[in-house]
Parts: structure tokens; C-alpha cells; sequence
């Protein structure tokens, strides 16, 4: 058991990053998770017992200050804006711009090639803060590695979209935010009448106009994997594993779409975790990326470009 032995003595500075006073002024900023790191010190063997650390309380410390390296995930605020400092490079609501004093932004293939040292740049900083983390105690593995590194998708006459079904769309047709069935299980959309606050009698009977939620991940999995008899083919899929990694299997996936003209990071919908009688890995837990985009009527429409599912 460990204490604090002298409650005045400073041992741990905290503070807000130019990101975090961003988010905090427009009242945006929650804390999920917590990192601890020790870039800010070294470690020396005492003279008298090389087992042992020299002390280091004599030592001249720094005051903590904001680095570029703090900040790892890019994100948007509630604007639908996003800076992001990726190493040589700052990523401006979906275009790249180099660290150089340029004011032009970078397009063709030479940003299809400098997006991929951008995306890294997440990788990188969190590597630079130096996290501390705990060692395996049974299996002491280290190291992270997937089975396959790419995946190419063929879109086609045939496929992705059946032949024969609808390849055009207008945006303000497609369902909104509070319609889409993706959202329908969280509560801030879910379809809550009115209520009396005392007899728990509804005000008034209004329509429902959200589409139904589905059930299940049987439900989801019966619209990506279509049975024979409906005609339909699977949607294109690929199934990737985990050769290695940690027993707690805490990995931070982002999606990102890269063209000639422009970089954005993919919207990620939280479907929820669901249930299954695998005794090797039980339940799944499945996302939607895609786009969120603004209709005619500046009503917020998501467009699923990809499902994953963590088995």
C-alpha cells in the first residue's frame, strides 16, 4: 500500500492543451480516458546500490508545458471542423497543408503519398509520449500484428450495388440523424413522447417516423448476409485477426478516406455490443464509418460507407 507522505509537496502537473481549452470553451470537453508518462525524467543507478534509483528530488524540473505530441486522435468539434498537427503536416477540415509557411494546400498524388506519414503521425505521438503501461504478469507478450495489411475492394456494375437497383440518390431523400435506424437504440434518438410528469399518461399521440430498431446483431447480419432465396449478394467483406497482441485486446481504430483531392477522417456510429454462444470470444461489438453530411435542409444525414465488427 502506497501513500502521500508530505500532502505539499507537488508531484504531478496538470493541464489543459490548446485542443482541451478549445473543446472547454465551447463547453465540448469530457474526459474518458487517462495516460500517465514519464518523457520528463530519467533513470540512474545510485552509486550505492545499482539496484536502486539515485534520488531525484536535487534535480532541476521543468514546468509542464504543451506539445504538439499530446495531442494523438484527431477530432471534430461540434461544427464539423478538425485541425489536426500531423508531424510535417497540419490537417485542415479535410485538406493537407505542409509545416512550412505555405499557405497551399497539397493535392493530386503527392497527397495520396504524404497522407499515409499524416495518419501515422497518431502512431508517432503516442510513441513520443511514453506512456507507462503494465507488463504481462502470466504470458509477458509484447508487440502488436495483424493477419493482412490491405484489402482491396472492387466497385463495378456488378457489386458493390446489385444490377438493376438504384446508383443515384438525392441526399435529402436518404433519412436524418433522427430517423436513421443506426441511431434508434441511443437515447438522445429514441422516439419519446411527451408524458404526463404525475400520471404518466402520454400528452398527446404523435407518429412514429423513425424506422424500427433492429433487434438483434441477427438482424444486422441478415442485411450484410443476405440468405439464397432473397437473390441478393453478401456485402463485400474481409476478416481480419490479431496474430498478436494483448490479453485486454484495447486497440484505437480510426478510418480514414483518402482521395486526390482531399483526406477526411470517417464518422463512427457506436451500435453497441451484442451477445453470442462463441465460449472463445462471446459477444461482438459493431460500428458503422461513413460520412455525415448536411441536406437542404441543414438536417444532419449519415452515409454508412463501411460496417466493422470486433469479434
Amino acid at each position: 500500500m502506497a501513500g502521500i507522505l508530505d500532502k505539499k509537496t507537488r508531484f504531478m502537473d496538470t493541464f489543459l492543451t490548446d485542443r482541451g481549452r478549445q473543446e472547454l470553451a465551447k463547453g465540448e470537453l469530457r474526459f474518458s480516458f487517462a495516460t500517465f508518462s514519464d518523457y520528463g525524467t530519467f533513470y540512474d543507478a545510485s552509486l550505492e546500490d545499482p539496484k536502486v534509483a539515485t534520488d531525484a528530488t536535487t534535480r532541476i524540473q521543468f514546468e509542464a508545458a504543451n506539445r504538439p505530441q499530446d495531442l494523438v486522435i484527431p477530432e471534430f468539434d461540434n461544427d464539423g471542423g478538425m485541425l489536426f498537427p500531423a508531424g510535417e503536416f497540419d490537417i485542415v477540415n479535410g485538406e493537407l497543408k505542409v509545416l512550412t509557411g505555405s499557405t497551399n494546400f497539397i493535392k493530386g498524388n503527392d497527397l495520396v503519398m504524404s497522407s499515409s506519414a499524416a495518419i501515422s503521425d497518431s502512431m508517432n505521438s503516442f510513441i513520443d509520449m511514453q506512456p507507462l503501461r503494465s507488463e504481462e504478469a502470466i504470458q509477458r507478450t509484447v508487440g502488436f500484428s495483424i493477419s493482412s495489411n490491405s484489402k482491396v475492394f472492387q466497385v463495378d456494375a456488378h457489386g458493390p450495388i446489385p444490377k438493376g437497383s438504384t446508383t443515384n440518390i438525392k441526399l435529402d431523400d436518404i433519412e436524418s440523424l433522427w430517423q436513421d435506424k443506426k441511431l434508434t437504440h441511443v437515447p438522445n434518438f429514441k422516439f419519446m413522447p411527451p408524458i404526463n410528469k404525475f400520471s404518466k399518461r402520454k400528452l398527446k399521440e404523435y407518429p412514429k417516423l423513425q424506422q424500427p430498431e433492429p433487434l438483434s446483431f441477427d438482424d444486422l447480419r441478415k442485411e450484410l448476409v443476405p440468405s439464397v432465396d432473397s437473390g441478393l449478394k453478401p456485402v463485400p467483406n474481409a476478416s481480419i485477426t490479431f496474430d498478436k497482441t494483448s490479453a485486454s485486446n484495447n486497440i484505437v481504430c480510426q478510418v480514414w478516406e483518402v482521395t486526390s483531392s482531399s483526406m477526411n477522417k470517417l464518422r463512427a456510429i457506436d451500435f453497441g455490443e451484442f451477445e453470442d454462444k462463441d465460449p472463445f470470444s462471446p459477444g461482438k461489438h459493431v460500428f458503422f464509418a461513413g460520412k455525415l453530411l448536411d441536406d437542404d435542409t441543414n438536417d444532419k444525414t449519415f452515409i454508412n460507407l463501411f460496417t466493422v465488427v470486433f469479434d
